[in-house]
């Protein structure tokens, strides 16, 4: 078994503000610790499916629940995706400079560079609410 450095939520805050790490790698870490998110999933959300005003994303085909799920957004992690998705209005949520949908090795690697692996950032399921009901 894999040991894990969780991400705790003293160490969330300055890691989401650390202006050395591209924002979309501190976005993803926010989506993924504030809202239970898998990798995977938070990989997969498309623009369109973040709603700011209403502070939820929903993850139209989840790697593993049977139909789409939404989750919260918390203020911080909304303040960056803004930054990061900027006027587009479709496409892949989370680009690299080059407006390239990120890549799991991307994430893998920034998460490393803080110390952590990227599951850290996930410290527990959270539970989602169906995006039918």
């Amino acid at each position: 078994m894999v040991s894990r450095n969780v991400v705790g939520p003293d160490e969330i805050g300055p890691l989401m503000a650390n202006g050395a790490v591209p924002a979309e790698h501190r976005a993803l870490w926010g989506l993924m610790w504030q809202s239970g998110l898998r990798v995977a999933d938070a990989l997969s959300v498309d623009v369109r499916d973040v709603d700011f005003e209403d502070g939820t994303v929903t993850v139209p085909q989840p790697v593993r629940d049977r139909g789409p799920v939404s989750a919260p957004v918390s203020e911080e992690a909304a303040t960056l995706l803004r930054k990061v998705v900027g006027e587009r209005k479709e496409g892949p949520l989370l680009v690299n400079s080059a407006g390239r949908a990120l890549s799991r090795e991307a994430a893998i690697r920034w998460a490393r560079a803080v110390g952590h692996g990227i599951h850290d950032f996930r410290p527990q399921p959270h539970v989602f609410e169906s995006a039918e009901a």
